[in-house]
């Protein structure tokens, strides 16, 4: 999933996840967080922070367009 899909999707209890909250969570300003969405690559660091705080429903694949082998 992407980053911004996920950054729109209501928690399990329904309510709004903050942008702000979720950069803060991963150590980055909002700014970063808008360039993640954009397609800006994290580096390492931030990448294992972005799958923790996802609880891995956002991997290091969903930062790349590539077509699955077929």
């Amino acid at each position: 999933m992407k980053l911004d899909q996920w950054l729109d999707t209501p928690k399990a209890d329904g309510t709004k996840r903050i942008r702000g909250d979720f950069a803060r969570a991963i150590g980055v300003t909002p700014q970063m967080i808008s360039a993640y969405c954009s397609g800006t690559i994290p580096n390492k660091d931030r990448m294992e922070a972005i799958i923790r705080e996802t609880s891995g429903d956002v991997t290091a694949n969903d930062f790349y367009d590539v077509e699955p082998a077929q």
